[in-house]
């Protein structure tokens, strides 16, 4: 076995944050770890330790793990795609440390960082408290604790994660530009086609509310208003697609492509939570769209 150990770019915490599983630590960096940081990252911005430190203060807290020996390790770690899909905000890993039991190990400083860090300082990174998803976090890593030994790429589609991200890319706030809106709604949408997608082309927008409404929603009531974000954040996203403008009232969109967003993540990680291979994960929600009611957990303790 190997550990990995990587910083949580991206998670803002308090001092003293923590949280461990059988195979999972989560602490705050340690004096030699911020110097390694320090001396891995500087040239990215001319040696300007001001704003290495200033985000190590911000974002203090790295994750270890352990993982087979045969493994390769990347920038983007199963840890922080877990952490994501409980937030709409951002959790990276841009560097990684990973140290052989039998000795030697190898340091990873991903280029990926220059752009984050850009968005950062340009008010475009949004960034999450480790505070408001700490207990969704606990439940999620015991029950996903196998999962934590092996690699993202054996149980989440790469395709899926690229979207998970790139939705990410678009903070959606108040006075968020249509663009902006319109953006995170394609990259949503493109990402909840390929999990729930049937193998055919007719009726998907129909097809997709309402089978993320009966298989995410228990309440009927509930299931209208999922319904209806879902279908305002298809016809966002189906307009540009088809060459219009974005209307004049798509900033009144926000709260819907937020939602759908939720759902998204949800529908990950009930595939996951549940280890349903796709044969399994087609049947689950064909059968909820018909009124069979699923009894797995459905990540219904994700925060808002």
């Amino acid at each position: 076995m190997q550990t990995v150990a990587g910083w949580l770019f991206g998670l803002n915490s308090a001092p003293g944050a923590n949280f461990s599983c059988s195979n999972l630590t989560i602490r705050e960096m340690t004096a030699e770890e911020k110097n390694q940081v320090l001396r891995s990252a500087q040239d990215f911005f001319a040696k300007d330790q001001r704003i290495w430190i200033n985000c190590i203060k911000k974002f203090p807290l790295m994750f270890e793990r352990q993982i087979r020996d045969e493994l390769s390790f990347r920038g983007t770690d199963i840890v922080a795609v877990l952490l994501s899909l409980l937030s709409p905000g951002e959790i990276r890993t841009p560097f990684l440390w990973l140290v052989r039991k039998a000795g030697g190990g190898a340091t990873a400083s991903n280029s990926q960082v220059i752009e984050v860090f850009y968005r950062l300082i340009n008010g475009k990174f949004h960034t999450v408290d480790f505070h408001a998803i700490k207990a969704s976090a606990e439940v999620m890593f015991k029950r996903l604790e196998g999962m934590l030994s092996s690699d993202r790429s054996e149980h989440i589609d790469l395709v899926l994660e690229e979207r998970l991200f790139e939705a990410k890319r678009h903070m959606l706030t108040t006075n968020a530009i249509s663009e902006e809106i319109v953006a995170r709604a394609a990259d949503t949408c493109i990402a909840l086609e390929s999990l729930y997608n049937e193998g055919s082309s007719s009726e998907i927008q129909f097809r997709l509310a309402i089978s993320i409404a009966c298989l995410l929603e228990r309440d009927p009531f509930n299931r209208e208003g999922a319904m209806k974000a879902i279908i305002d954040t298809y016809g966002l996203r189906s307009k540009v697609v088809h060459g219009s403008k974005p209307a004049k009232d798509t900033q009144k969109k926000i709260e819907s492509v937020v939602y759908t967003d939720r759902f998204l993540r949800r529908s990950i990680l009930t595939r996951l939570l549940n280890r349903l291979d796709e044969k399994s994960w087609i049947a689950t929600f064909q059968k909820a769209r018909l009124g069979i009611p699923y009894e797995g957990d459905t990540a219904e303790w994700v925060n808002n």
